[in-house]
């Protein structure tokens, strides 16, 4: 079986509800071709995918009022759907090896910037960066949140 790398955006309050092992039921991943690149071009794949799971993250978080959260995952046994732009949509089966790689998470500061409706929280989340982070340290990061980004 092929492992392939995919980014699965979730909420702050879902990762850390399910936190340390959340559910995923989607994950965007470059495509094959992508996957078949090398050095800056796959990099170059692999961050359009990250990004789509970063906008995807945003409009559900938004909707919401919440920060995002997207997981970089490798993942063995996965159903993938062609989505065009070089990238699929991955959805890992029953018996679907997931390994977390690393976490990306909004700023806490962020929060203050939201409540403003959702098309303007999606607009503040999506001009935003993530903060990138070790899965090992992930629990630590997510009990020094204020529990209000977290409901």
């Amino acid at each position: 079986m092929t492992t392939l790398r995919a980014y699965a955006p979730l909420t702050l309050p879902q990762l850390a509800a399910a936190w340390p092992d959340p559910q995923i039921p989607l994950a965007y991943a470059p495509d094959a071709a992508g996957r078949a690149l090398s050095g800056d071009d796959l990099e170059e794949a692999e961050w359009l995918a990250l990004s789509a799971a970063a906008e995807h993250a945003a409009r559900e978080a938004a909707a919401g009022g919440r920060l995002r959260a997207v997981l970089a995952v490798d993942v063995t046994g996965a159903q993938e759907t062609a989505l065009g732009a070089g990238l699929v949509a991955v959805a890992p089966a029953e018996a679907s090896e997931i390994a977390i790689v690393s976490a990306h998470l909004d700023e806490p500061g962020l929060a203050a910037r939201l409540g403003r409706g959702q098309e303007a929280d999606a607009q503040a989340l999506s001009e935003a960066a993530l903060l990138w982070y070790d899965p090992s340290e992930l629990r630590d990061v997510l009990d020094g949140l204020p529990q209000d980004l977290l409901d």
